[in-house]
């Protein structure tokens, strides 16, 4: 039985990092994220931009059989612009938010 792991903004950061430990615990990782460069035999990106709204309702995740545990990951992330709160727009503010 294998394990394993659907992460949202793996291709860098705490995402990329938290996708190469499970690797190296021999699970199998799928990745959701706009770019990839990490290469395994058992790691699958799924070229995804979640700030797209309408396009999250795309998402598919394979069938699984034989599965000993699953994970998933909600990494994906975007800072924004980093000033003042009072310095920026009601529309800044709900695009960063969205």
């Amino acid at each position: 039985m294998r394990s394993f792991a659907f992460i949202t903004g793996s291709s860098k950061g705490i995402g990329g990092d938290l996708a190469n430990l499970l690797l190296s615990k021999d699970f199998v990782v799928h990745g959701f994220s706009r770019s990839n460069s990490l290469k395994h035999n058992n790691f699958y990106h799924h070229k995804t931009d979640l700030a797209i709204i309408n396009k999250i309702n795309n998402i598919s995740f394979p069938k699984i059989d034989n599965v000993n545990e699953i994970y998933l990951i909600n990494n994906a992330g975007e800072i924004g612009n980093i000033t003042k709160i009072g310095n920026k727009s009601s529309s800044n503010i709900i695009d960063e938010v969205n």
